[in-house]
């Protein structure tokens, strides 16, 4: 019986000093088109693909309305444009990279008063995945200060 309450003890002391999981960052994700009632195709893909990162590193989730988000984050747009080809010299020779066409995506995120520009470049998803990475990293990083803004 001594051994029972003994290791109920040790349960409960090691409950007491167990990690409490962080809430979530709220995020109301838009464009500028979405808040005018119209579809977005590349805002969308943005915010469920934060909304996907940010549940998976569990960070952030993306919320419906934007009374109750800490943060908001607009998609400014996606814009092509033509990179020029380049050669890499290797110890085996030469390797071209012929001109692509890339596109460049925009994102900002506003705490308060408080703004910050994220960009990615890339052919097609790859520009969308770097800036949606580059996003969830600054949240995750300044998560207290977020939350701590949020209380005010």
């Amino acid at each position: 019986m001594k051994a029972v309450i003994f290791l109920f003890a040790v349960f409960l002391s090691f409950q007491c000093f167990a990690d409490e999981k962080p809430a979530p960052v709220k995020v109301y994700c838009f464009s500028e088109a979405t808040e005018a009632g119209f579809t977005d195709e590349d805002a969308g893909f943005y915010c469920y693909q934060l909304n996907k990162r940010g549940k998976k590193k569990k960070s952030l989730v993306v919320v419906d309305e934007r009374s109750d988000a800490h943060v908001l984050a607009e998609f400014l747009g996606t814009e092509q444009f033509e990179a020029r080809g380049e050669a890499t010299y290797f110890n085996y020779g030469l390797a071209w990279t012929p001109t692509q066409n890339k596109n460049r995506e925009a994102a900002i995120i506003k705490v308060g008063d408080f703004s910050k520009a994220f960009t990615g470049e890339g052919i097609n998803a790859q520009a969308a995945g770097m800036l949606i990475r580059q996003t969830e990293e600054w949240i995750r990083e300044n998560r207290e200060t977020i939350l701590e803004k949020a209380k005010k």
